[in-house]
């Protein structure tokens, strides 16, 4: 009986062995659908088709989508993503949902990144209502709202490894990337006084930067890196 279950064990692996070596697994691969919907990209990038990026890892699919696509995640998100789409020129490209390594040897979620010569602006959306309440310098700020109190961590805090990110792949000097924190929602009150990069729209506070600062050839590199490290390791 055993000898029976030992060759069976063994014609399976054959089989196994042999279907593989006939039919090999694709490597991990990058592709964009079809979808002919422009992106907002300055004229010296290279142009895509969408801001809905697909990669594939193995069988494992990993999905980042604009507010073009279905409202999956934050809705505060995609909110922020079409104010700058509709607000912002053609010197400015959009990446949202950035999933990118740190110098820590981990990697960070970041949901938006604005490109452009005059600054790099990195987004920390917070679709949060109530109101808030917090420093700068504060580890944690307060939520008050529906008669309840949460904290949360300082988003400017949180944001600071994002900058870190984006200045560690690309060399760029901290001075040249900015941080900002959003609260998109209509029904968020901030009750203590907050830093200038703390914004219900960010697209004023983008507007101030109008000195170049990042040539056009540093801003293409780093939007062909961006795009390249779109695969979740």
């Amino acid at each position: 009986m055993e000898l029976i279950l030992v060759g069976v064990v063994f014609i399976a692996f054959c089989i196994y062995f042999i279907i593989n070596l006939l039919f090999p697994k694709k490597k991990t691969s990058f592709s964009l659908p079809s979808d002919d919907s422009p992106v907002k990209t300055p004229a010296f990038l290279p142009s895509s088709k969408s801001y809905y990026r697909r990669f594939t890892n193995n069988d494992d699919d990993h999905e980042f989508r604009s507010s073009q696509s279905a409202i999956i995640g934050d809705r505060g998100e995609n909110q922020v993503v079409e104010d700058l789409r509709s607000k912002l020129d053609g010197n400015y490209a959009i990446f949202h949902n950035v999933v990118l390594p740190t110098n820590q040897g981990d990697t960070t979620q970041i949901d938006i990144v604005v490109l452009s010569v005059y600054g790099v602006f990195v987004l920390e959306v917070k679709n949060y209502s109530g109101w808030i309440f917090g420093k700068e310098k504060d580890s944690h700020w307060t939520q008050s709202a529906h008669g309840k109190k949460s904290r949360f961590q300082n988003p400017l805090r949180q944001n600071y490894k994002h900058t870190q990110a984006i200045s560690f792949i690309s060399s760029l000097p901290k001075e040249k990337i900015y941080s900002v924190v959003v609260f998109p929602s209509p029904d968020v009150e901030i009750k203590t006084e907050m830093p200038l990069n703390v914004v219900r729209s960010p697209v004023p506070y983008i507007h101030q930067f109008k000195q170049r600062v990042i040539t056009e050839e540093q801003i293409k590199k780093l939007f062909e890196l961006i795009f390249r490290l779109q695969k979740i390791k």
